[in-house]
């Protein structure tokens, strides 16, 4: 991109809206940035988008009276002195057929003026602001297509949280509620890969190798492109002591030619069935489950007495279903024993009193209905206590309890402010145990998976 040439003096000529040199500006590429705002901020967003070869223009109020880096300003492709607010100031730093604006001065006020001014003059150019106003950049996401804000203080977070854990995990992000994670190791003569795997070996279904550095090759060129480092390696190379090794994982299979249709579709009834024969027919492993679940409900003693009624009422059904069946007469079939038996178990035994005058053995069969009426009453009284105590539980329990510190392996985060709690919503998503010091207590509602202390 053409640009007129500054005096031997200055790196680079501010250019004033009011000079009347403004207009022999050469044109603008279509690549282009603006950058309004020349503090800290700003200064490091014009460094990190010149590291891409891109053309930044900026625009400030008045001339910057320092440079946080050597050569800053001599990196700037065109400087206007004067308010990013005023359409003729954002039209000579090219607002019309840059790229991208980056709203980052210290007035979120300016910022936002200055936001609407430009997707005025310009419909297509995206839009990033600085702002901590949350409900409001929602408000202006809504009605501002292409637009984004954040505030610095919280773009820190995600730095805090990747350092908490070690130098392995350079970053991660999120797709469709998946985890993305890239992680960069140096191989020690211990490592499990060390003179055993090749870099091919290395591609699994969740894991693939972006970048490969041999502790025998010079250093890659920091000039050179960051695409051609990927995939720049040979496949049979065996790893070797020394050896850098730069992968990306993911909890989903990262082959979308491996991942099965049975994943999005739930099992069939008839394998349902089978998998439940076969599990009645392992009586070890029915076994197993059974004391599993007895277990599971230690300490809840009306659960447990549920557990026993209901095992004691099966029981006695199935025992009333043989009994009358086999002292039945020819006319009563098995299926209408058991309705006997059912009716008889919950409260119905002045119903079946009268049929059991036909039976053999009336007057036992008799005694074991009153057995069967005693024992319905009591388990429905169980289930009635059972239900209660679950219904007061879901009345009562306002708040969930929150987990016990962990006894080691945890990041303790203190000052649960607004990056505290960023950074520990980050821990959490990367499976890392976190432990809050705040000394102001805080709403149930809050962060109610990660155990506090005040």
């Amino acid at each position: 991109m053409g640009r007129s040439t500054p005096p031997a003096s200055h790196p680079l000529t501010p250019i004033n809206p009011v000079s009347p040199t403004s207009n022999s500006l050469s044109p603008v590429s279509p690549d282009g940035f603006v950058v309004c705002g020349l503090g800290s901020l700003g200064q490091h967003c014009i460094a990190n988008l010149k590291s891409f070869g891109v053309p930044v223009h900026a625009v400030n109020l008045t001339p910057p009276n320092q440079w946080e880096m050597t050569h800053l300003q001599s990196l700037i492709d065109r400087l206007v002195i004067g308010d990013c607010r005023q359409p003729d100031v954002l039209e000579q730093a090219g607002i019309r057929s840059c790229r991208a604006i980056l709203l980052v001065t210290q007035d979120e006020r300016v910022n936002l003026e200055a936001a609407l001014t430009a997707r005025v003059l310009n419909p297509q150019v995206r839009l990033v602001m600085r702002s901590d106003q949350q409900n409001l950049n929602d408000l202006i996401g809504q009605q501002l297509q292409n637009f984004v804000a954040f505030e610095p203080t919280q773009l820190a977070a995600p730095a805090f949280a990747l350092e908490a854990l070690s130098d392995r995990l350079v970053g991660y992000f999120t797709i469709e509620s998946h985890r993305f994670q890239v992680v960069k190791q140096r191989l020690d003569a211990g490592h499990p890969w060390c003179d055993r795997r090749q870099l091919h070996e290395l591609d699994t279904l969740h894991q693939r190798v972006l970048h490969h550095h041999s502790a025998s090759s010079p250093m890659p060129n920091p000039t050179a492109s960051p695409s051609s480092q990927f995939y720049a390696w040979i496949p049979d190379t065996v790893l070797r002591q020394g050896d850098e090794i730069v992968t990306i994982e993911s909890d989903i299979p990262l082959n979308p030619d491996v991942l099965p249709k049975a994943t999005r579709n739930h099992p069939s009834l008839e394998k349902r069935l089978s998998q439940l024969i076969s599990t009645l027919q392992d009586i070890p492993e029915l076994q197993r489950k059974l004391i599993s679940c007895w277990q599971a409900s230690y300490g809840q003693h009306i659960r447990r007495v549920a557990i026993l009624c209901g095992i004691t009422v099966v029981g006695l059904c199935l025992v009333g279903t043989l009994l009358l069946d086999a002292n039945a007469p020819e006319d009563i079939s098995r299926w209408q024993a058991f309705i006997l038996t059912f009716v008889t178990l919950f409260g119905g035994f002045g119903d079946v009193f009268e049929p059991l005058d036909d039976f053999s053995n009336s007057e036992w069969l008799q005694f074991f209905g009153v057995v069967l009426t005693v024992a319905g009453a009591a388990f429905i009284g169980v289930l009635y206590a059972l239900l209660t105590e679950k219904l007061l539980s879901l009345r009562f329990e306002f708040t969930e309890r929150r987990p016990p510190v962990p006894d080691k392996g945890h990041v303790v985060v203190v000052w649960l402010g607004r990056i505290g709690r960023q950074v520990l919503k980050r821990l959490q998503d990367l499976d890392q145990p976190v432990v809050g010091l705040s000394p102001v207590p805080l709403d149930g509602d809050v962060l109610p998976k990660v155990p506090l202390l005040g």
